[in-house]
């Protein structure tokens, strides 16, 4: 299972760790650090039944992205004021560190919901496959795409002959849509609304292209 790994800004890691500590940074430790936390995501993805694999490797990947976005995020918030340790209580700049304090609370809470996603890979390990209805496929062309109602997964799907450009790939997420590595194909689950989705989605790429 491939893992996907995101940036960590090592250089502001670094100059953050000198705005609160006299203790050296080591150089990669919080690359390190964040590779544990999603080499853990990862883990839970790969204990998934198969059937809800996909769905588990894009939590994990969603959790990967966000948390490194929110680490970035919190080596920005250190930078705004040094502590009092290292800068001196002479003229300390309290209203900066209200306002640090204030970041680092959303920081906290966007964090937690970051979690969130590590308790949906945990519930996908106990979800049961969905069962076939034993209904025969339909499928039919459109302009742009063929369309797929795969009623054995219980899924729409659209297919391209190409890799669509970005602004069509906004389009179908627009939609409802997910890219599929598995089966090859931007799907959605089958419903009478995804249904209705294919016209839309076809206005919507004529208005991209």
């Amino acid at each position: 299972m491939e893992r996907k790994y995101y940036e960590i800004n090592e250089m502001q890691a670094r100059q953050a760790r000198n705005m609160w500590s006299f203790t050296e940074y080591v150089a990669g430790s919080a690359t390190e650090d964040y590779k544990q936390c999603v080499d853990t995501a990862y883990s839970y993805a790969e204990a998934v039944p198969d059937h809800a694999k996909e769905k588990a490797l894009y939590y994990a990947d969603m959790y990967a992205k966000k948390l490194a976005e929110n680490i970035n995020k919190g080596f920005r918030v250190e930078l705004m004021c040094p502590s009092v340790m290292i800068s001196g209580a002479g003229n300390f700049p309290t209203r900066k560190k209200e306002k640090q304090n204030e970041a680092r609370g959303r920081l906290y809470e966007e964090y937690e919901r970051i979690k969130g996603y590590l308790k949906k890979i945990e519930w996908l390990k106990n979800s049961k496959p969905i069962e076939s209805t034993g209904q025969p496929n339909t499928e039919y062309d459109r302009e742009y795409f063929k369309v797929i109602e795969n009623a054995e997964i219980d899924r729409l799907q659209l297919l391209f002959e190409d890799k669509p450009s970005e602004g069509v790939r906004a389009v179908l997420r627009s939609n409802g849509y997910k890219w599929s590595p598995k089966n090859g194909t931007w799907q959605r689950q089958l419903t009478d609304n995804a249904r209705a989705s294919v016209a839309r989605v076809e206005r919507g790429i004529k208005s991209a292209m």
